[in-house]
């Protein structure tokens, strides 16, 4: 919208009497969330086509706070409701009418995978029930229902015995290290993509030790990558080499846009032309693709 416009509109509204501002407020609201469940549902239908994955992106979160610049909250937040949507099209009705805000859904949807996850999964009357017992409340209220359900302790920093060889830890982290261990997570994602935290804290006290308890640094041979005859297994010196030439980012690109996918998560060397098509193992033919589209890229290959 042009400033002009936009002082045109402020003129508009200064002239309208009490009645007719708030008929229309009314009916912006009506449509905000007509097209709300609308978003909803073209957010369903291209993750049902993976469209993200093809522009370039390597998550629908990913695609709503870097296309459409979104944070990372209100990204969330349409993603989750967008899922209840999908597994309860039941629910739709009440996110159109209100009964039902983004918010809400996508902490009963959250609420419903957190059961799911502890083999509680609520069955779908069960599921209906619930949010027909939560259609029409606050934000607040429902969170409070749900955290009866199934309550939040708050983490106070503290250690405490709880077995012969367990400790357990509780504490608070800045965002800061909370973005460091994240990084950790996603450069050993390939390895074990469900890392806990438990299990990150433990290979970082093992590198620590190595390094500075130990004193021990390998030895890398230098000179060009060598490139392995086909079918053999890539080199050390090779696979190094493909993952300081993409700087430890999926190198996938979007044939019209350009645009570079970038994720750090779940790395993986691939090959451009296949080698079941003839392709060979040279470091011409090796790309760094994250999980989701090396597996896109695997099904329009088939």
């Amino acid at each position: 919208m042009l400033m002009s416009e936009k002082k045109e509109l402020v003129m508009n509204l200064k002239h309208l009497s009490n009645q007719d501002l708030t008929s229309k407020l009314k009916l912006l609201v009506q449509e905000e969330r007509r097209l709300n469940l609308e978003l909803l549902h073209h957010l369903k239908e291209i993750e049902i086509r993976r469209l993200h994955l093809q522009l370039g992106y390597s998550s629908l979160f990913d695609y709503l706070t870097r296309e459409f610049s979104y944070s990372e909250d209100a990204a969330y937040q349409r993603i989750s409701a967008m899922r209840l949507l999908r597994d309860l099209p039941q629910v739709e009705k009440k996110i159109e009418s209100g009964e039902l805000s983004l918010t809400a859904a996508c902490k009963i949807q959250k609420y419903l995978q957190i059961e799911k996850k502890s083999e509680k999964a609520l069955a779908l009357v069960q599921a209906l029930e619930l949010i027909d017992s939560l259609a029409g409340k606050s934000t607040r209220q429902v969170e409070k229902e749900l955290a009866d359900r199934n309550p939040i302790v708050e983490i106070h920093e503290r250690a405490r015995a709880v077995g012969p060889d367990q400790i357990e830890l509780k504490m608070i982290i800045s965002e800061e290290t909370n973005i460091k261990l994240q990084r950790l997570k996603n450069l050993l994602s390939h390895k074990k993509p469900k890392m806990s935290y438990v299990e990150l804290l433990g290979q970082m006290a093992d590198l620590a030790l190595e390094k500075w308890d130990k004193a021990k640094q390998r030895n890398v041979s230098g000179g060009a990558p060598q490139k392995p005859a086909l079918g053999k297994a890539l080199s050390r010196s090779l696979q190094r080499h493909v993952w300081q030439q993409a700087q430890g980012r999926c190198q996938y690109r979007h044939p019209q846009s350009k645009k570079t996918c970038g994720s750090q998560f779940q790395l993986q060397i691939d090959h451009i032309h296949p080698r079941f098509h003839g392709g060979s193992n040279g470091k011409d033919n090796l790309q760094l693709l994250c999980a989701q589209h090396n597996r896109f890229k695997g099904v329009d290959l088939i």
